[in-house]
Formats: structure tokens, sequence, C-alpha cells
């Protein structure tokens, strides 16, 4: 039985004990995974340590420590370099390398869709893993929509207050708009204003319409793009494909993912 833990502050809420044990009985597996509050860079250290002296079998990393992840790992791969930032540790021999599985999993839901001309809403972490995901599936333009300046590279920044007239212009060409804000999501912004923002009217139904926020499944956004019949997905497929993929990295095996939706499901109101 290996050891497994998730690296945040705070990490109480998380799903991810419940995600990582439906993967590990789907797999026939025993294994812990434990939760580790780290409020501080220290206490982020001491779990470092803890996998390169083995007591740990791997790492998972959230907020606010995605970009500490990756500094301290001895490297990353491609995606987590790209994104600036990181949300699993693996063991590889003496190296901790650093990994970005949400990265990963946009990749994997973008890539057949292959977006031209994509909006990203948002300026923090999500909108950056958006911003990796779609430029590694050959996204040409990217527009970022934030209310404060952002030090993202290679996209084109729209302020706020200026993007309901530029957006209304762009709508006919735009393949897919990213949700990365916390709007929507319980207990945060309600989300009304974000989903005003967009011009739906001017979209087509080949649009997708992404969300991030998995909690609650219905945000305005993709009730917004439900009443205006463009194609909407939530944030549930990114969650449980990041987690597939980072059990992928520990163990090499794959795990499927109908049992860890199964496994959600009561936790997010039957919607999983």
């Amino acid at each position: 039985m290996t050891r497994f833990a998730l690296v945040g502050h705070p990490v109480a809420h998380s799903l991810s004990p419940a995600i990582h044990a439906a993967a590990y009985r789907a797999l026939g597996e025993e294994h812990e995974y434990e939760l580790r509050d780290c409020p501080r860079e220290g206490d982020v250290r001491q779990v470092l340590a803890e996998l390169r002296a083995g007591e740990l079998g791997g790492v998972n990393i959230t907020l606010p420590h995605k970009r500490l992840a990756l500094a301290l790992a001895d490297r990353g791969d491609e995606l987590a370099t790209a994104a600036g930032a990181a949300n699993v540790w693996a063991r590889a021999g003496s190296e901790v390398i650093a990994y970005n599985t949400d990265v990963t999993a946009l990749v994997e839901r973008f890539r057949d869709l292959a977006p031209r001309r994509a909006w990203v809403l948002g300026g923090g972490g999500a909108a950056r893993a958006a911003v990796t995901a779609l430029r590694a599936v050959g996204s040409e333009s990217i527009t970022l929509i934030a209310r404060r300046p952002s030090d993202i590279s290679g996209v084109d920044e729209c302020a706020w207050d200026d993007a309901a007239a530029r957006l209304s212009h762009e709508a006919a060409t735009v393949d897919v708009i990213v949700q990365a804000t916390s709007a929507g999501m319980a207990g945060k912004d309600p989300g009304q204003g974000v989903a005003a923002l967009i011009p739906w009217g001017r979209l087509r139904a080949t649009t997708l319409a992404y969300d991030v926020v998995y909690v609650p499944s219905e945000t305005p956004f993709l009730r917004a793009a439900a009443s205006a019949g463009v194609a909407r997905e939530g944030g549930l497929g990114m969650l449980v494909g990041q987690a597939v993929r980072a059990v992928e990295i520990w163990l090499s095996r794959r795990p499927p993912e109908a049992p860890i939706r199964e496994a959600l499901a009561p936790r997010l109101g039957g919607d999983a």
C-alpha cells in the first residue's frame, strides 16, 4: 500500500480523496490518499522531503501552491513549464518531476475540437491552464478577457470593460469560450455579470461554451449557453481528467473515468 497526498490551503473541502479512492478501487489496488493542509512554504517543502524519501508515492498540489510546486521540483514537464505551474509531483529515480494535469485534461478535451479562435475569461491559474492547452492544440488566436492586466504571455488581452463591443464583433468566428473565473462557483460571485458579457445571440451553435466550474453543475454561464442553443460543458471532465492522468503518472495504469464519476455523483447532487 502506497501513500499519496494533496497539498494546499485550505484542503478540507477537497473531493480528491473520493476521486482517488474510486480510481484505486477501479484498478484493484489499495492505497491511502491524505489531505495535507499547508499554509506556509515550509509545510510544502516538508511534504516534498517525504516524497523524496520515498514515504509518499506521489503528491497533488492545489491552491495556493501550484507555482511553488513547479519551482521546487527538479524539473517540470513541457506543459507544466509552459503553464508556469504544476499540480502533480512524481518521483523518477532521484528526481522529482512536476506535471500539470489540469492542462493535460483540457488538451484531451480540446484536441478533437481543434479551435482556431478562442476566448478565455479570467486571468488566474485556470485561465493560464486554458491558454496553455489551447496553444498545445494549435489555436491561432486567443483573446484573454480579464479584470486586471495579466502576465499570461502570447495572448491578445482585452480589458473587461471593453470586452462587450469587441466580442460582439468577433462572435461569429469564435470556436470555444472558456469561463476560467470563479464566477458561478458555490460561495463565490453569482456569475451573472460574466454570462452577460457574452453576445450569445451572435455565436454559432457549434461554438463550445466551457466552464471550469463544476460546483454547481449549472452556472449562469452554462444556463445562458443553453438558452442560446450553444454547445456547453462544465468543469467536471477537467476535474476527473486531471486525476486520471495523475494516477496514470504514479501507477503507470490509467483508471477508467466512469467509476470516478459514479463516486462523485452523490457529492455533486447526482450530476456527475
